[in-house]
């Protein structure tokens, strides 16, 4: 029994560990709204399509685990968990204006 528990624990931690290193890597997903298109078409008409407003048309979104990343970021230069290339505007709403 007890070697069952010490190797859920390893596999727990070693899945933790991978994830770590996909977020690190990876800091993007695909758009949910969207699905990764960066437009939202007519869902009444099925015509006329508009940019997503949840990613500002640029199809890709910031994963929970990078997010979680930068806020528990203790480094003060923020070198190593800041996200270079975020093509996204500090706020969508204000770039149709």
């Amino acid at each position: 029994m007890n070697t069952v528990i010490t190797f859920a624990v390893l596999v727990t931690i070693g899945y933790a560990l991978v994830y770590l290193l996909a977020v690190v890597i990876f800091p993007f997903r695909p758009c949910r709204r969207c699905g990764g298109r960066g437009v939202r078409h007519n869902r009444i008409t099925g015509g006329g399509f508009r940019q997503c407003s949840q990613c500002a048309g640029t199809g890709r979104a910031v994963r929970p685990g990078r997010k979680l990343l930068e806020r528990l970021n203790t480094d003060p230069g923020g070198r190593w968990t800041k996200i270079t290339g975020d093509p996204r505007p500090l706020d969508p709403r204000r770039r149709r204006g």
